[in-house]
């Protein structure tokens, strides 16, 4: 997926695949959107549907501290129900970012999808 095709409105995409229980949150370039309920609920529900998520960011430049937070909660409840919540391809920004805000040993990253998809 190209996350450059996103609209304004979109901090992300969703790919999911029923038969193998797993889904690609492909994140915006520039993922600094409000985070609204509606949102929340629609990955709290992929984290509550699907054995593993995968957060896509390898492009994602930037990403609020509220997001980073929200997906630190979310993997703790994918680690809680025995799932997977990944964060893929984080680059140096976004690794910082998240390191400031204490979040380092509460996501899961991997380098690429397979990792994630892996036993």
């Amino acid at each position: 997926m190209n996350v450059d095709e996103l609209g304004p409105d979109e901090p992300y995409r969703i790919q999911e695949d029923e038969e193998q229980r797993r889904a690609v949150v492909w994140f915006a370039v520039r993922c600094d959107h409000p985070r609204t309920k509606a949102l929340e609920d629609q990955l709290a529900n992929l984290v509550a549907s699907y054995d593993r998520v995968a957060c896509e960011v390898s492009r994602t430049r930037v990403m609020g501290s509220d997001w980073l937070r929200w997906l630190a909660r979310l993997t703790a409840r994918a680690k809680a129900a025995g799932k997977v919540l990944a964060l893929v391809g984080m680059g140096e920004t976004l690794g910082r970012t998240a390191d400031v805000l204490g979040l380092q040993d509460e996501l899961v990253m991997k380098a690429a999808l397979d990792e994630v998809w892996a036993p």
